[in-house]
């Protein structure tokens, strides 16, 4: 699912940004999806933030 399904989604871009987690302890998983999805989440927000993603969203792409 991770390899095929979630890129194929993913690549459509109409249903958003997916990613997979597969969890397997009951007593840890909520724990386990916080973290997951913190990790993920500030991985979103810094390659937002980064020189070249606020040139493109300003229109200004960087000359090569």
């Amino acid at each position: 699912m991770d390899t095929y399904w979630v890129p194929g989604v993913n690549h459509l871009k109409t249903h958003g940004r997916w990613a997979f987690a597969e969890f397997t302890d009951v007593w840890q998983m909520q724990v386990d999806f916080a973290a997951r999805v913190e990790a993920v989440f500030g991985k979103m927000i810094d390659q937002l933030l980064s020189p070249r993603a606020a040139d493109e969203i300003c229109g200004q792409e960087e000359s090569a």
